[in-house]
């Protein structure tokens, strides 16, 4: 179920005056923090085939929101796609998140690499009952924050039995924050924006 989100304006206003106020990065930072991001987003097993990888990833991404998620299939990774929607004061916001993972063969072993992205379209509707304007605008994410790329790798570890505890969207945020690590959760866990309806993996034995 696509959840669906209203917003009062007072929060838009800060959230616009809060981005205008952030300190540009210099190139350097940037720099540094794209690289630790793009090393985040990426590990290395050497103890499981790619399939045994892809299934237990499929597993893991299904559990961000498993209602509204897709998946395409390829030789060497897959896609996972999850619409949402929400409405702030006379807007609509509909998209789609998209999450890529590459297994790819390195050193006997093989590397799994996780991108993604997001694709946005707003409806503005103005009580003039005019046809609503259609605006649509890529979010430029890369890569996730790295909070979630390295939580995505803890949640995964715990699939293929190499972790023995599951990091929820609560206990993710505690761990990001015990590693010194502030970034978001948005894709992953929603944070209290996109909809996401994150579950836990007794999930699966419910499903059964």
């Amino acid at each position: 179920m696509i959840m669906i989100r209203y917003f009062y304006i007072v929060i838009i206003i800060t959230s616009i005056l809060g981005c205008a106020q952030q300190k540009q990065l210099t190139r350097d930072e940037q720099l540094a923090l794209h690289n630790r991001k793009l090393e985040s987003c990426s590990k290395l097993y050497k103890k499981f085939t790619k399939e045994e990888l892809l299934l237990a990833i499929e597993k893991v991404l299904t559990l961000i929101d498993p209602s509204d998620v897709t998946f395409i299939h390829k030789e060497n990774g897959l896609m996972m796609s999850r619409k949402y929607t929400f409405y702030l004061i006379l807007v609509a916001v509909w998209g789609t998140d998209y999450w890529l993972i590459q297994t790819i063969p390195e050193n006997n072993g093989v590397r799994v690499t996780l991108r993604g992205t997001t694709v946005q379209k707003q409806a503005l509707g103005p009580s003039s009952g005019s046809v609503p304007q259609k605006l649509d605008y890529p979010i430029d994410s890369s890569i996730f924050s790295e909070a979630e790329c390295r939580v995505f790798f803890k949640r995964l570890d715990y699939m293929l039995g190499l972790e023995d505890k599951w990091l929820d969207c609560n206990k993710a945020k505690l761990f990001a924050k015990q590693i010194g690590i502030k970034d978001t959760f948005m894709f992953m866990c929603g944070d209290n924006w996109f909809g996401v309806n994150s579950k836990n993996p007794d999930y699966y034995n419910k499903e059964k």
